[in-house]
């Protein structure tokens, strides 16, 4: 994902800059950017194993350019989601994996067409035991996008003028 980032009635400003100032604010400016989008990404994104986050990190290759990277191998399918899919064993006959282990709390359940509410709580409390499952194939029914990232820069694009303000003083002294 490439975000572009365009300033109206930039050129009055350039006409009045030494070129060389103008770089150092406009890659002020992307630091900027770059270090808040990163900083959303990592307060947003989610930390099962922590490997996402700890995958992410931020890399100038040249003047004027910043690139936020992350190399979880699963990142796109976090940020963009996935299509329902068939998932098949590749090392082995079979998939394992486990079901249940959690709590079901219900205000009623219903039997031979009557229902039954508890007497002493507000809701009937099962217990659905975990069980271990064998399957040749699983069908995924695919996952939606959590557009972290895009989110982030919609964040960041509402903060341009703050961080061309502070780059413009940081750099220029303050105007």
């Amino acid at each position: 994902m490439i975000a572009r980032v365009e300033v109206k009635g930039i050129r009055k400003v350039l006409g009045r800059l030494d070129p060389q100032k103008w770089m150092l604010v406009a890659d002020a400016v992307l630091m900027r950017m770059a270090t808040e989008t990163y900083r959303i990404f990592v307060e947003k994104a989610p930390r099962r194993t922590g490997r996402l986050v700890s995958s992410a990190y931020l890399v100038s290759p040249r003047r004027g350019t910043w690139v936020m990277r992350v190399d979880a191998p699963y990142a796109a399918v976090v940020e963009f989601g996935s299509r329902p899919h068939v998932i098949r064993p590749r090392r082995a006959r079979a998939l394992r994996f486990e079901v249940g282990g959690y709590t079901v709390f219900t205000p009623y359940i219903m039997r031979g067409g009557k229902i039954i509410t508890p007497r002493h709580a507000r809701a009937f409390r099962f217990e659905v035991p975990r069980r271990v499952v064998f399957a040749k194939k699983v069908e995924h029914p695919g996952t939606k996008g959590q557009f972290i990232i895009a989110r982030a820069l919609d964040r960041v694009r509402r903060k341009i003028r703050e961080f061309f303000r502070d780059s413009v003083r940081d750099v220029l002294g303050s105007v």
